[in-house]
C-alpha cells in the first residue's frame, strides 16, 4: 500500500504568516518507525504547480535520510 503525499498551499512553518507551497506525508520507515516527510517552498506567481518538482524531489531526498522506501510514496500528479 502506497502513502499520499499531500501537494497543498498554505502558511509557511519556516516563516509563520508567509505563504508557501508545500508536500507532506506521514509515513512508516523500513525499521516500522513513524516518519514525517515535509518540505515547503515560496510558491511561484501564476504557476499553481510550479514548485511540484522541486518539493517532489525535496522529499524523496529526505525519504533517503529518513530510511522510507520512496516505491511507497504515492506523488499526486505521477
Amino acid at each position: 500500500m502506497k502513502t499520499a503525499v499531500e501537494y497543498k498551499s498554505g502558511e509557511s512553518t519556516a516563516h509563520p504568516g508567509e505563504p508557501c507551497d508545500y508536500m507532506r506525508c506521514e509515513t512508516v520507515n523500513r525499521t516500522g518507525d513513524g516518519v514525517i516527510l515535509y518540505a515547503e517552498l515560496p510558491p511561484i506567481a501564476g504557476d499553481e504547480t510550479g514548485t511540484y518538482d522541486a518539493l517532489k524531489r525535496e522529499i524523496l531526498e529526505w525519504a533517503e535520510v529518513e530510511d522510507v522506501d520512496p516505491e511507497t510514496l504515492r506523488f499526486c500528479y505521477d
